[in-house]
């Protein structure tokens, strides 16, 4: 499903009155998330209009994630533009403890997904995420980085918004050049506890870069004079974000390792990958990206690499070196696709129990008009 930025934005503001309009009419003994969730969607869409809706577009065939939900008015408006959405909060933190997310679910006869987690235990996700809404929400964590993390392995893209500060509150510290996070006293931003960490804007680039996301989008609006305390000297960031640990319009099959710390895996001797539909006159650009280990090469000498679309063959390609390689392919309609390599690493050869093939540090598959070719 893909719909148009204007069409986005101007259902927005005819969506936010049915919110306002269903919670005036219901009579309830909790206070209603006292933010507009929903103005603050339509801001960061509006502001990073070069990239959203790119990533509108992709989410049509996959879910859609909206964490630190507060009442659901973003992941309400997004079930109505046809997305299958989850809402994740946690009662403990959220204003009034799910009830009003709950209410409204029940008034909208909504189909959403809603679960109540700490981001700040050390969570975990069974479901994968085509795209995670994450407004507002990064400097109220104990651990980010443990959230980012575990997000970048569940999730392609996260569309996301925090608070940034350029000078420490004292003044004295200009945090704007360096990789920084300022940790606030209980109570000192805007008396709320649930504050923590307020990074600088290359301290949040850092975080995203450490744990595994790729940088697509980013605006910094606010005050030149930003701290981490004073409301009147507020700047955020908006940006959006794609994880370098989900492949990307394919599915690993059979002959993957677990992912590493650093998001590449090892493959066995074989391994293979289901791909997406494509229409007519369509055919998918398949990337490999992948290394040869000076350890195997040492062991093994050159390798080839063989591969099947549905059981037909496809170019081989002798890697004749250790070292980044890239096996490139434009592919007509096929199911999935099958790699062999003529060798492998036994189990136990290397200090290793496992099968050891290839390094792979990233696959994807790009629909592209066009025929068939290789660059492999």
């Amino acid at each position: 499903m893909s719909l148009p930025l204007a069409g986005v934005c101007s259902r927005i503001a005819v969506f936010d009155e049915q919110l306002a309009q269903t919670k005036a009419s219901l009579s309830v003994d909790f206070p209603w998330y006292p933010y507009n969730s929903l103005g603050g969607f339509y801001e960061l869409i509006q502001r990073l209009s070069n990239a959203t809706p790119a990533v509108l577009s992709i989410t049509g065939q996959g879910q859609v994630l909206d964490l630190c939900c507060a009442d659901g008015d973003v992941a309400f408006f997004l079930e109505s533009l046809g997305y299958q959405v989850t809402a994740v909060d946690f009662a403990g933190t959220n204003c009034n403890r799910l009830a009003g997310i709950r209410a409204m679910k029940a008034a909208l006869a909504s189909s959403i997904e809603i679960h109540e987690m700490d981001l700040d235990s050390q969570f975990l996700l069974n479901d994968n995420y085509n795209l995670v809404i994450f407004m507002g929400g990064l400097y109220h964590l104990k651990n980010p980085f443990y959230v980012m993390d575990t997000l970048a392995r569940h999730a392609v893209h996260v569309v996301l918004s925090t608070r940034i500060a350029r000078y420490t509150p004292d003044r004295l510290i200009d945090m704007s050049s360096a990789p920084l996070a300022y940790l606030l006293a209980p109570n000192e931003a805007n008396q709320d506890d649930t504050n923590y960490w307020i990074f600088s804007e290359p301290g949040l680039k850092r975080l995203f870069d450490r744990t595994n996301w790729e940088l697509l989008s980013l605006l910094a609006l606010g005050s030149e004079q930003s701290d981490p305390a004073r409301n009147e000297a507020d700047a955020r960031i908006f940006c959006v974000l794609r994880s370098r640990l989900v492949p990307q319009g394919v599915e690993l099959l059979d002959g993957w390792h677990k992912i590493e710390s650093s998001g590449w895996r090892w493959t066995k001797r074989e391994f293979a990958i289901g791909l997406p539909n494509t229409e007519p006159g369509v055919v998918l650009r398949l990337r490999l990206n992948f290394a040869l280990a000076d350890s195997v090469f040492n062991l093994l000498g050159p390798v080839t690499l063989t591969a099947l679309a549905d059981g037909e063959p496809l170019p081989s390609m002798l890697i004749p070196a250790p070292g980044e390689h890239s096996y490139v392919v434009t592919l007509p309609e096929s199911r999935s696709v099958r790699f062999i390599l003529n060798k492998s690493v036994p189990p136990g050869s290397l200090g290793d129990d496992r099968e050891l093939g290839l390094i792979v540090t990233s696959v994807t598959a790009k629909r592209e008009i066009g025929s068939f070719s290789s660059d492999g």
